[in-house]
């Protein structure tokens, strides 16, 4: 269906799991390891993953763009080490993803945070070229004119107690 890209650093205890919530999606993962001193990296490529590092420049905006130019597939999804999604949400993404890809561009899925939630765009077409701004609270810049919808399908947070 689809590459998922994350970026990690020190997730041994986050990464197998944040895998195989994901896998029913994809059998594609592409982890960009910003500097893991654990077993981040062993895990992740235990599991099948592709594993690429990255020196870390005090900016995600770079890591994340260095993993999107690892994908290869014609879309992507991106999501944290930390993060999950439900096998209810995941059914519910692939049953969306095969009847409406020739629809939409991006699309935006429910993301957790300690604050409350909010839609990102999350799976996006890699034809568009999009790439993430900002050092910091990296974000996906998205023309208007892109074809895009929201889901209300929600990229967990475990740690935040919104499992």
């Amino acid at each position: 269906m689809f590459t998922i890209c994350i970026i990690a650093k020190n997730e041994q205890l986050n990464i197998e799991e944040c895998l195989s919530s994901f896998n029913s999606l994809t059998e594609s993962f592409v982890i960009i390891d910003t500097g893991s001193t654990d077993d981040t990296k062993s895990k992740a490529l235990a599991k099948g993953a592709k594993v690429f590092d990255f020196d870390w420049i005090n900016d995600f905006s770079a890591a994340r763009n260095f993993g999107l130019e690892h994908v290869y597939s014609e879309w992507v999804m991106v999501v944290d080490a930390d993060q999950r999604i439900n096998k209810k949400d995941a059914n519910a993404l692939k049953r969306f993803f095969k009847e409406n890809t020739e629809k939409f561009d991006v699309i935006d899925l429910k993301s957790e945070f300690d604050s409350g939630c909010a839609y990102l765009p999350r799976l996006w077409r890699t034809c568009l070229g999009l790439r993430y701004k900002y050092p910091v609270h990296e974000y996906l810049e998205v023309p208007s004119s892109i074809r895009g919808t929201h889901l209300d399908i929600a990229i967990q947070h475990p740690l935040l107690g919104n499992n």
